[in-house]
């Protein structure tokens, strides 16, 4: 859990993303390493990105929260497309993004159900840096706590994504208090249907660790 005593410390602190770590744990050599962080860091204060998806998860949490019937993402999509048309920049891609998005969600997930419930912003302390993470669905699906990441991008996610991105989930999730096993959290890549949970937990951690420290001296 992140436990940052005052904004003095929280602007000293080192802070990744779990994508911006597995881009330091991808690196070949300890001088591209030591670039990445350098990018990492000059990118900070600089604004965030578009939201990119920010409509489709949307969607895809009011589906389940209200037990629509997999027809309503269909719908759902075809307003985004249509909304598209006068929408400007990168909203008008992201809007037609966001509903080939929903058509695949709706064929590899429409007929699930899950009680959705609140989805805090998680994250861990690791070697003096702060990698947060926060799951895009909180939800109990028979009874059972899942914690869910929603990758809505064309291309998987890389392995080393796969592998890191659902124990650092875990971790924070465990840390936070909920109770949750490695199995309960899941990084899904909607285009394809694949589902991708958290295992190996103690050997993943290792190298959060190792990169986590070289993120520090590099910082």
């Amino acid at each position: 859990m992140l436990a940052i005593n005052g904004p003095v410390l929280a602007s000293l602190t080192p802070a990744v993303s779990v994508k911006q770590l597995v881009e330091v744990v991808s690196a070949q050599s300890e001088r591209e390493r030591r670039s990445v962080v350098a990018r990492i860091k000059a990118r900070r204060g600089q604004g965030h990105p578009p939201p990119y998806y920010t409509s489709a998860k949307a969607a895809i949490r009011e589906f389940h929260a209200n037990g629509y019937p997999r027809a309503w993402l269909t719908g759902r999509a075809a307003d985004m497309r249509r909304d598209s048309v006068s929408a400007l920049g990168w909203r008008r891609g992201d809007l037609l993004r966001s509903a080939a998005g929903l058509d695949d969600y709706g064929v590899h997930f429409g007929r699930r159900v899950l009680a959705v419930e609140t989805a805090p912003t998680l994250g861990l302390v690791c070697c003096g840096v702060r990698v947060t993470s926060r799951p895009d669905l909180v939800a109990r699906e028979g009874g059972v706590l899942k914690l869910l990441r929603l990758e809505l991008r064309d291309q998987p996610p890389s392995a080393t994504l796969q592998q890191i991105a659902p124990v650092v989930l875990f971790t924070a999730a465990a840390q936070y208090g909920f109770a949750v096993t490695p199995g309960d959290i899941e990084l899904v890549h909607v285009r394809s249907g694949q589902v991708f949970v958290a295992r190996e937990v103690t050997r993943i951690m290792r190298i959060v660790q190792q990169n986590c420290t070289v993120i520090h001296r590099y910082w």
